[in-house]
């Protein structure tokens, strides 16, 4: 009999996420075994290896550019982890090409042992610490090095072996050990150690000038050691503690921080051993070296510091949700991520005025689904410090943050909070703390009253339970069914690049219009509208241009259709178009993609019909207008009405539009 596997176990497998799997579903890519299992589908083992196959191969047809990197083979060096002069990467890099794409489990210890023992007798360390403590293998340094031996005569006779030595602050062996890891499995069990660049930045912002020799730090998912080799000296070894699920990266660890610390004993070394260790953070109390009780008078370890970069997108079993969710208050939503409950757990073993830092994605500051953990941050700690860091890891598209807090026990007078944005640095009030519903932090104090006011201004609606939204068309397929000639059989169909401010130029791509073949679509009423707005959706730009002609469009150029009552939709437009709405947007909202969730909280102010109407011919004076500097002054007159709308003043307003002297207009040409 064939082998039934649940939804969630056919994710794994296809290592896609249960959103993406019951999206699958619903469009008919992913099929259950009888059409009754709509609440808990059901799904043939063999119809799960077929599409896994088909992934693997590129015959899928609707899926087939689908980057899933699980399937991906071979080695690389991860050229995102080592600082830029790393003395280490040439070495390592060289010896990667020549490795075969998969290695046993003996063959990576072997050869991490043979960089360790390298490094250990560069650094000056005693091989028996290595053998005594240090890698879980139970044999002599002489037969360690035999074996190496016979590995490059045997396995790798091409192979000519590398010559290691040690700099202090380095991880070479952090390095090999994640470059060795099989692409496809680095990206599936998120095996991305944190850039150097990232670590400086994050430890150079810890406030350590005061410390004493007593205080304490721990690294709950400290990997190699990244984070703990570049401590300052305030920090004395007896206090640094990490913690890590993989052996392997605790065993780097040991040995990195012996390095670093140039151990000379026996008890040096054991103290290192018994700091750092094999631990799941969630799961288990580290050992104390001080504890208080919880509310459920348990006795629980605290630090002055807990810092480093928590793992994203674990996935759990049904059995590890069910005793999650009895813990943590950031695991009761459908699907926890694992970040959030490292915050949680983290929260908890802070001591008074202790601080948290972590590298942290920027969707914890505003996705609707980390409410929870940005209740919980906000009810316990002040913020300190906000960084923004883009996409930090090299080929992981993921906009990262560093977020620094500090328990709020015992705290009297909060710091400013100190915000660094890609070139703009600044500080805060306090008072800016920000809410759980929008954790940015975008603009100075001044700025922020701006935004304040436009907020506040008691005739301002918003289009949240007022307004259509629809995505534009996933085709699957745009080689297949887009073409670049109009047929009597097909019909313009617009990208995200077709659409400027006020206008909308002539599409390029057409299309035949069918639901049934498409991927993903909205009904067809919303394309059909008499009247609709477009917009960019991939922007960090409000482009909003007006439809009346029943337009198609692709995914990267969706639809709002506003239903604010008595508000023309010309008006809208005007608004959300103007730079006093980006000033708005962008001291609000940090985002590559415009979302609804951004566009439903934008403040529209209201106004009478002869002025909406005036505003509305300004719009249609503008696209019509194939002058640049009357279309500008047009431009300039639109903004200034909505300006007088907000109630801004002349100092204001001149403040905005010098703010934004650095956004491209983008008006339609």
């Amino acid at each position: 009999m064939e082998t039934l596997l649940t939804l969630s176990e056919v994710c794994k497998i296809l290592c896609i996420s249960t959103a993406t799997g019951r999206n699958w579903v619903r469009l008919g890519k992913l099929v259950p075994q009888s059409a009754s299992d709509s609440i808990f589908p059901l799904f043939s083992s063999s119809t799960v290896d077929l599409l896994k196959n088909s992934l693997q191969n590129g015959t899928s047809l609707v899926l087939k550019s689908r980057r899933n990197k699980k399937y991906i083979s071979g080695n690389g060096t991860d050229a995102s982890y080592p600082v830029s002069d790393c003395s280490c990467y040439d070495t390592v890099n060289k010896l990667l090409q020549n490795l075969p794409a998969k290695l046993t489990s003996d063959q990576l210890q072997l050869l991490l042992c043979d960089c360790a023992l390298q490094l250990m007798t560069d650094a000056g360390i005693s091989a028996h610490i290595l053998i005594d403590y240090l890698i879980p293998v139970h044999l002599k340094s002489s037969e360690i090095t035999s074996l190496i031996r016979s590995m490059y005569q045997q396995d790798f006779p091409n192979v000519e072996p590398p010559v290691y030595h040690y700099m202090r602050g380095e991880d070479t062996l952090g390095l090999l050990y994640t470059s060795l890891h099989n692409i496809g499995n680095r990206k599936a069990f998120g095996a991305y150690y944190t850039p150097f660049s990232v670590i400086h930045k994050l430890i150079d912002h810890l406030p350590v000038s005061s410390c004493n020799s007593s205080v304490t730090l721990l690294d709950p998912s400290c990997g190699t050691g990244g984070f703990l080799l570049h401590l300052p000296s305030a920090f004395h070894l007896a206090n640094i503690y990490g913690c890590d699920i993989d052996a392997i990266a605790i065993s780097i660890a040991r040995i990195n921080l012996a390095m670093h610390f140039s151990v000379k004993n026996d008890s040096e070394v054991q103290t290192i051993c018994n700091n750092l260790k094999v631990m799941n953070w969630l799961v288990h109390d580290f050992s104390p070296f001080e504890s208080c009780s919880n509310s459920i008078s348990q006795k629980i370890p605290l630090y002055d510091f807990i810092i480093g970069n928590p793992p994203w997108g674990s996935d759990f079993s049904s059995v590890e949700l069910t005793a999650l969710r009895t813990q943590y208050q950031c695991a009761r939503n459908a699907h926890p991520e694992s970040y959030a409950l490292f915050i949680e757990q983290s929260l908890l073993h802070l001591k008074p005025n202790g601080i948290l830092s972590f590298v942290l994605p920027e969707t914890l500051l505003q996705v609707k689904k980390h409410l929870p953990c940005r209740q919980l941050i906000y009810d316990k700690t002040f913020f300190r410090f906000l960084a923004y860091l883009g996409d930090a890891f090299k080929g992981v598209q993921c906009p990262c943050i560093i977020l620094e807090v500090q328990n709020r026990i015992q705290i009297q007078s909060p710091s400013p909070i100190m915000v660094q944005l890609p070139g703009q640095n600044f500080s805060i009030s306090v008072d800016h703390n920000p809410t759980p519903e929008n954790f940015h932090l975008l603009c100075d104090n001044y700025a922020y009253e701006i935004v304040e006011k436009m907020k506040s201004n008691p005739h301002i609606l918003n289009l949240l339970h007022n307004a259509d939204f629809a995505m534009g068309i996933v085709t699957g397929s745009n080689d297949q069914l887009i073409c670049s000639e109009k047929k009597d059989e097909n019909e313009p169909i617009l990208r995200g690049s077709n659409i400027f401010r006020y206008g909308i130029t002539p599409p390029q791509a057409y299309i035949s219009y069918n639901a049934a073949i498409f991927q993903q679509t909205a009904p067809e009423k919303f394309y059909r509208a008499a009247e609709k707005l477009f917009y960019r959706f991939i922007s960090s730009e409000l482009i909003f241009a007006y439809d009346n002609q029943q337009l198609l469009s692709l995914n990267s150029c969706n639809i709002l259709i506003p239903h604010l009552p008595g508000i023309r939709m010309r008006y809208i437009m005007a608004v959300l178009n103007s730079r006093i709405m980006q000033f708005y947007y962008s001291r609000t909202f940090h985002s590559v993609k415009v979302l609804r969730s951004a566009i439903e909280q934008l403040p529209i102010p209201c106004c009478d019909i002869p002025l909406q109407n005036k505003i509305a011919e300004l719009t249609i004076q503008l696209s019509a207008s194939s002058n640049t500097n009357q279309r500008l002054a047009l431009y300039n007159d639109i903004d200034r009405r909505i300006a007088s709308l907000f109630s801004l003043s002349d100092e204001e307003y001149h403040t905005i539009i010098n703010l934004e002297k650095t956004s491209r207009l983008l008006l339609f040409l």
